[in-house]
């Protein structure tokens, strides 16, 4: 089996078990995101929320949640 394979089958079980838990790490990082007032958002802010869906096993970003907070960043300034 090659590396790939296996790493695949662990993202598999990782999002199987812990959907919920990275569904309310994209919550509290979109809450969080738009609780600062725009003007102050810094781009260490938009890298480390994006990091939030980056971490996350690819079949978990498919998920509603990480997909409404990677809208969220991608929307221009002054659109929130």
């Amino acid at each position: 089996m090659t590396l790939r394979l296996v790493e695949d089958c662990v993202s598999e079980n990782i999002a199987d078990g812990w959907s919920d838990e990275f569904g309310e790490a994209c919550e509290l990082a979109s809450s969080t995101y738009l609780a600062v007032p725009e003007e102050l958002r810094t781009e260490i802010l938009d890298v480390r929320t994006m990091e939030v869906i980056r971490i996350m096993p690819v079949r978990v970003r498919e998920t509603r949640t990480a997909r409404q907070l990677g809208e969220l960043l991608a929307l221009p300034t002054g659109r929130i």
